[in-house]
């Protein structure tokens, strides 16, 4: 798990098209975007302690289903000071 300067670091998914990427421990879903109204967009779904992506149709608003958020996490880290 990377750190930084005291913080944890995540990063997010990718936009893969209709479809998006899921993300990864304390990494966000991708977004999605397409503009076709027969195809649905579905955004990514997050990692622990991460948000789900979001998705767009610019053609449907009947066709889009954002990405579902991650289960919660708590994280205690103890930092000593030198």
């Amino acid at each position: 798990m990377p750190l930084g300067l005291g913080q944890l670091i995540g990063g997010s998914g990718g936009n893969q098209g209709h479809a998006a990427g899921n993300g990864g421990f304390l990494s966000g879903g991708g977004g999605a975007l397409r503009n076709d109204s027969n195809t649905l967009v579905v955004g990514g779904n997050g990692g622990i302690g991460a948000g789900g992506g979001g998705a767009w149709n610019g053609s449907s608003a009947s066709q889009r289903l954002g990405g579902r958020g991650g289960d919660g996490i708590v994280i205690v880290q103890y930092l000593t000071v030198s």
